[in-house]
């Protein structure tokens, strides 16, 4: 009985001396993991941080295995150590991301800015107080409202149109629309491109 009360006090010292040796509180976004050190350090391997960090962000860890999103795109993905970037124990309030929004590469997502998109503020796509990595990827994303082909196509829109201007539906090309019949297209919208109607 005294070897579980002498482990049930060690533990609980122990716990009490990690809290006192903390230098500072997690961010709001990791806060229940703040009562057991061992969610995100290891004692005995400083290395295993990454793999600790990547155990709960599966999606990030699935960028970096599959050299995806910007994570797994950055130059030293899957080499690289979480907490170069992403520095905590600065406080509740902190901003753990730390993003230089001027020198961001959005060519490493999976929507580099190109045409009229590079000239969007961030908060265009991005909501306030949501992970970076939920803004919208496909073009439906922000502009099914504006869809004038009210959802019947599959395949992406750059199949027939440029990006070179947000609000302008210029289509590729004039011989890319064909009728029906193979007849070439008079801006009707029963003309098809590749088969399929515009």
């Amino acid at each position: 009985m005294t070897a579980i009360t002498l482990i049930a006090v060690s533990s609980a010292f122990a716990g009490t001396v990690e809290s006192l040796l903390m230098p500072g509180k997690v961010s709001q976004a990791h806060e229940k993991q703040e009562p057991d050190c061992a969610n995100c350090h290891d004692r005995s391997n400083v290395r295993t941080q990454t793999s600790l960090c990547l155990d709960c962000h599966k999606e990030i860890a699935a960028d970096v295995r599959e050299h995806k999103g910007y994570h797994g795109r950055m130059q030293n993905a899957g080499t690289g150590e979480c907490r170069a970037c992403h520095t905590e124990h600065k406080g509740r309030a902190a901003d753990i991301v730390q993003l230089s929004r001027a020198q961001f590469d959005h060519r490493l997502t999976d929507f580099a800015l190109e045409g009229a998109h590079s000239a969007l503020a961030c908060e265009s796509c991005h909501k306030p107080r949501e992970a970076w990595r939920k803004a919208p990827a496909t073009c439906l994303g922000c502009h099914k409202p504006d869809d004038v082909h009210r959802g019947q196509f599959t395949k992406g829109c750059g199949e027939c149109h440029k990006l070179r201007d947000l609000g302008r539906r210029e289509v590729r090309s004039r011989q890319d629309r064909l009728q029906a019949d193979g007849r070439p297209c008079d801006g009707d919208l029963q003309c098809v491109s590749r088969g399929r109607p515009l």
